[in-house]
């Protein structure tokens, strides 16, 4: 039987039959606000892409290969297509891999092929069939593409109008941030970060700390500096880390659709590529021997690896400073006695402790500083 708390939390998030948030009214924008509307679907490969052909991350509909693609259909013949074409193959090379699809030539062929059978429908029909999905992220102009960005292109570029429904960023984050393997009942069908944008919840998760912990460092200690977060979810203190004066941070997480989510958190944030991810297996995977970073962050990490001892060899291998270490609820320094005699840290520093979550608000998760 469902507890009251969790009742509610699943009421409020999945609002019945339909997610909270969805607009009822289908609404009708034109061609020349479709041509504004934002790229929203940002991975860890196609980031890549939108660095090389575009001179910020703030990606409009009319700057999408998708756009460019649909234009250019008109004339199949013209030098303006082949090029268009060729940008946007590229552009499904970097893309495809995090989403775990071939990217081999033919495949991506085909998806031209798909894409301009579409263009012709759309034409011939002189309408949009489904409405896209859109929604307004906090602090940002503009609309946000959640799904149909060739829809969205193929109507600015004939200049059509297209049906949209826009859901608040809360519904947005669950149907389209969502990480099944992280969530459940223990979870209360929360994430566990809080997600922040511009050191703002934009949406609540299980622990709301990151910047409080961030502030309980010494003054100055991050700024100037390169930090690796291992275990980072959806790279909220990688992010923050950044915002407290890191040079460069790389986020390690074994999720790739959470490193995923994690990059688009970092664009729309305006960190990347100074904050990037990467997906890593804590417990086997390493960094290349001559990566170095001053910090690593390790919060509430150790206990969920199969074989924490890995730890220390990123230590060892890749920290030139310190570790900043978090450790689970109601623990002890001496709970991690085998990771702290394989690195042999030289001083040790409490800091603070964090509370266990925001349904518990018992200070019983301790931060150490382990300098080496």
């Amino acid at each position: 039987m469902l507890s009251k708390e969790l009742g509610r939390w699943l009421k409020r998030i999945r609002g019945g039959n339909k997610p909270v948030g969805w607009q009822e009214r289908t609404q009708l924008f034109p061609a020349d606000l479709i041509r504004e509307f934002r790229f929203f679907q940002f991975n860890l490969g196609n980031v890549t892409y939108f660095v090389r052909h575009n001179s910020g991350m703030d990606v409009r509909m009319v700057d999408t290969p998708h756009f460019a693609f649909a234009k250019a259909s008109r004339d199949p013949d013209s030098g303006a297509m082949r090029a268009a074409k060729s940008s946007y193959l590229e552009y499904l090379k970097a893309s495809w891999p995090a989403s775990g699809l071939d990217t081999g030539l033919e495949h991506r062929e085909s998806k031209c092929q798909f894409f301009l059978d579409h263009i012709t429908a759309i034409e011939t029909a002189q309408q949009v069939g489904n409405p896209v999905l859109l929604t307004r992220i906090p602090g940002k102009p503009g609309l946000y593409v959640l799904d149909g960005n060739h829809r969205c292109a193929i109507a600015a570029a004939l200049g059509l109008s297209v049906p949209a429904k826009v859901l608040d960023f809360t519904t947005a984050f669950d149907h389209f941030l969502r990480v099944d393997e992280f969530y459940g009942t223990g979870s209360k069908e929360m994430p566990y970060q809080s997600a922040y944008l511009n050191r703002q919840i934009v949406r609540q998760g299980r622990r709301d700390d990151i910047y409080e912990r961030l502030d309980a460092l010494p003054a100055g200690f991050l700024q100037g500096k390169t930090v690796v977060d291992v275990g980072c979810n959806i790279g909220m203190n990688a992010i923050g880390a950044r915002k407290c004066g890191a040079t460069k941070v790389l986020g390690l997480e074994v999720s790739k659709r959470m490193a995923n989510y994690a990059t688009r958190f970092a664009v729309f944030d305006g960190c990347y590529p100074s904050v990037s991810f990467l997906p890593f297996v804590a417990n086997v995977d390493q960094l290349p021997a001559g990566e170095r970073y001053d910090v690593a962050f390790m919060l509430s990490i150790h206990n969920h690896l199969e074989h924490p001892g890995n730890l220390a060899e990123i230590v060892r291998r890749n920290v030139v400073e310190a570790v900043v270490f978090e450790g689970h609820p109601k623990t002890r320094l001496g709970d991690y006695q085998g990771f702290l005699d394989a690195v042999q840290f030289s001083r040790i520093e409490k800091i603070t402790d964090m509370a266990t979550s925001v349904f518990d608000r018992t200070p019983s998760r301790p931060v150490w500083i382990l300098y080496k």
